[in-house]
Parts: C-alpha cells; sequence; structure tokens
C-alpha cells in the first residue's frame, strides 16, 4: 500500500522529465528494461576533486603515522565511511580475527553509522586487539588518512540492489593513490576490475579478504602498481570538472527540447 503509490509518482517524474541521468551505466539499463525511453536516459558516473584527493607530501604522512603510533613497519588496513547495514563490516573483523597473529598489521576504521556499536562490540568480545576505531572527521582531513593507509577497503554487502551502485570512495581511494581490495560485486567490482586498482574478492569471505591482505602485505611492487593504476583511472576517467561539464550538455540538451512530442520522446 505504501510503495504503490511512490512508485506511481516514481513512473510520473520519469515521463515528466526531459532528461534522466544515472550514476551507474546498470542503472541506466535498468531504466531502461522497465520501458523509459532509451533517449531519455544518460549515464554520468561520480567525480571526484583530483586537487583535494591529490597525495599529500611524504612528511606530512610520516608525522600522521607517527601520531598514531603506527611506524614504518606497520601495515595499515583502512575503512573509512558510513558503518551501516548496507557495508556488511563484520567482514572485516572476521577477517581481521583470522589474521590476529599479524603483528603489524592494524585495522583501522573511521566514520560513523547504525552499525558501529555493535562492531565495536564485536571487536571487543573477540579480543581484537588490533583493531581501532575513529570518529567522523572532515572531509579535508579524509586525504591524509588514506595517504597513511597501506591498503584501503571497500565492502558491499551481496544484495541485487547493490551491484548497480559504485561507492563514491572507490574514486576517492583511486585518486589519493593508494592500492585497495574490494568486497563487493556487480557495478563496484567491474569498475576495480577495469581500473586495475584493486584486488577484488566476493563479497561476505573474510578468509578471500584475509588472504587478499597476505599478497598485499607481502608484495609491496603489487600494491605500488595498484595505486599507480588507481590515480591514472582517476586522472583520465573520473575528473568532477569532466563530469560537470558533461552535465550542462544535458542541460543544454534538455532545454532546446520544445515540441511536446518530443519531450516525452
Amino acid at each position: 500500500l505504501l510503495l504503490r503509490p511512490l512508485e506511481w509518482l516514481e513512473k510520473a517524474l520519469y515521463r515528466a522529465a526531459r532528461r534522466i541521468v544515472t550514476v551507474a551505466p546498470a542503472t541506466q539499463k535498468t531504466l531502461a528494461s522497465r520501458g523509459i525511453p532509451k533517449n531519455k536516459l544518460r549515464c554520468v558516473p561520480n567525480g571526484i576533486d583530483l586537487d583535494l584527493f591529490t597525495p599529500p607530501p611524504a612528511e606530512a604522512v610520516h608525522a600522521f603515522r607517527a601520531a598514531h603510533a603506527w611506524t614504518d613497519e606497520t601495515f595499515v588496513i583502512l575503512y573509512i565511511g558510513a558503518h551501516g547495514l548496507s557495508q556488511g563490516l563484520e567482514t572485516i573483523l572476521e577477517a581481521a580475527a583470522l589474521r590476529k597473529d599479524r603483528d603489524p598489521w592494524r585495522f583501522v576504521f573511521v566514520g560513523g553509522g547504525a552499525r558501529k556499536a555493535a562492531l565495536e562490540s564485536m571487536a571487543k568480545e573477540r579480543e581484537l586487539n588490533r583493531v581501532s576505531f575513529h570518529p567522523i572527521v572532515p572531509r579535508k582531513e579524509v586525504p591524509l588518512w588514506y595517504a597513511a593507509a597501506d591498503v584501503c577497503l571497500v565492502c558491499l554487502r551481496d544484495l541485487p540492489v547493490f551491484h548497480t551502485n559504485i561507492p563514491s570512495k572507490m574514486f576517492e581511494i583511486m585518486a589519493a593513490g593508494r592500492p585497495m581490495v574490494v568486497a563487493a560485486a556487480g557495478q563496484a567490482r567491474q569498475l576495480a576490475e577495469t581500473a586495475r586498482a584493486a584486488m577484488v574478492v566476493p563479497p561476505k569471505n573474510p578468509t578471500a579478504l584475509a588472504e587478499a591482505l597476505d599478497r598485499l602485505a607481502d608484495d609491496p611492487e603489487l600494491r605500488e602498481s595498484l595505486a599507480r593504476n588507481g590515480r591514472a583511472y582517476a586522472e583520465t576517467h573520473c575528473a568532477r570538472s569532466d563530469r560537470a561539464r558533461e552535465m550542462i550538455d544535458i542541460f543544454k540538451e534538455a532545454m532546446a527540447i520544445n515540441h511536446p512530442e518530443e519531450k516525452h520522446a
């Protein structure tokens, strides 16, 4: 009873729109399969501020790590972002439990959300002493957290609704020039593989995640290669200024439609 009027409103908005913009190609295909005219549909993926997320000076990174008592030998595995129902961050803690004996490793969570308290309790119950939780930080500080990490994590639960999603943090991590492990399916996995910027593992598979981290911890050259590929991809395909120009072109295109029949074509 609640969904039907919302679906009617959704369809009415689609009919009235001159152009419909999605942020992922899979969403564009889904709308087309639901009967939305293809000539209305455009895709403009998320962009990233390449200046904000450019790698900071080495001195700043070293000082940041020292402030958190991370030595040069410490292998910092970072998740930064929402701690909600969508991410399935329990998988990271389960992977941390599998690698409790890898002393240089540190699993670092930054952010907040509905599941944060439960995650903290889980870490405490399992005596995961190499796991730390930190509050939400200002956006301008996020690039320094990325730069201080050896590997960054991206997680999504394995549900159909998330197969058409690309977490915005993927663009941030690539622009920051950091290697990542992506535990997701669908569009997120496809982006990671296309950019050659990450090791990809199945969602909700702590063993596969732990093994991917093993490989990255033991292979600095692989980490450097993934980081370099990610930054190059972000510079070529993800600049927010380029995305803005694409949106302006779509606005101009939509404003040029005057004929009523063409408007609803």
